[in-house]
């Protein structure tokens, strides 16, 4: 008995440690920010890229791009125009894998590659470099239940030799399943009912991100709410 409690002690720890419960640096899906609001966008740079970008800067707003290695490579201008509008440049990896999958160098290659991209997209802003800190693995993989623990070790362990961490959601807008305002909007509102804030998950990849986007800009302040940059959630990293 002394021995089955004493597994199941360390079982634990080692389970809350690779959830990054208190001791990974980055944004899990348990925390919580109640009152501010930070706007990140998956899978782009596409079209509607731009535009987003340019709606959040009109509003004083910093939004968080995490980006696909293959599309900056395709639209170098966008990331450009995203960069200077004063947005976070992001990671989401290269070619949109399950990284719960992945083995540790196919991991790393994806990030890699991507940062190459995106380098080299932004070279005569950042000769030495972009200062790529943030990164969200497709899916939310290797935190969600089709996650390991040890996928979860191999991307904290490939994450940490980059200096990067992981950055995940509070607020799920659902708008990769249904891209209709009105049902975008119950949905966040539904989610940010019982996470009272923290960092909010849409896709810059379908035309009604705009509307959605304005009717929640001019909305959440009178609800009490700030938009706030994702430094401000995590200490400054």
């Amino acid at each position: 008995m002394q021995l089955r409690s004493t597994l199941k002690r360390y079982a634990l720890r080692t389970r809350n440690f690779l959830e990054g419960y208190d001791t990974i640096p980055g944004v899990f899906f348990h925390q919580q920010f109640p009152g501010r609001v930070v706007l990140s966008f998956d899978d782009g740079p596409t079209e509607m890229t731009p535009r987003v970008a340019k709606l959040l800067s009109q509003h004083g707003i910093q939004g968080v791009f995490f980006m696909l290695g293959q599309r900056v490579a395709r639209e170098p201008s966008i990331v450009r125009e995203v960069d200077a509008a004063g947005h976070i440049i992001a990671i989401h990896s290269f070619s949109h894998p399950s990284f719960a999958e992945l083995n540790a160098r196919q991991m790393g290659a994806e990030i890699d590659q991507t940062r190459q991209a995106i380098d080299r997209a932004l070279r005569d802003r950042y000769p030495k470099g972009y200062p790529h800190r943030y990164f969200r693995p497709p899916f939310g993989s290797t935190w969600t239940r089709e996650g390991s623990p040890r996928a979860r070790r191999r991307l904290v362990d490939t994450l940490t030799r980059r200096w990067m961490m992981p950055v995940f959601w509070q607020v799920d807008s659902g708008d990769g399943q249904d891209t209709k305002v009105d049902h975008v909007i119950e949905r966040f509102y539904r989610e940010l009912e019982t996470s009272k804030g923290g960092v909010v998950l849409f896709h810059d990849t379908h035309k009604n991100l705009l509307p959605t986007l304005e009717k929640l800009i001019e909305e959440l302040p009178q609800k009490g709410f700030q938009f706030s940059r994702l430094s401000d959630l995590i200490g400054g990293f």
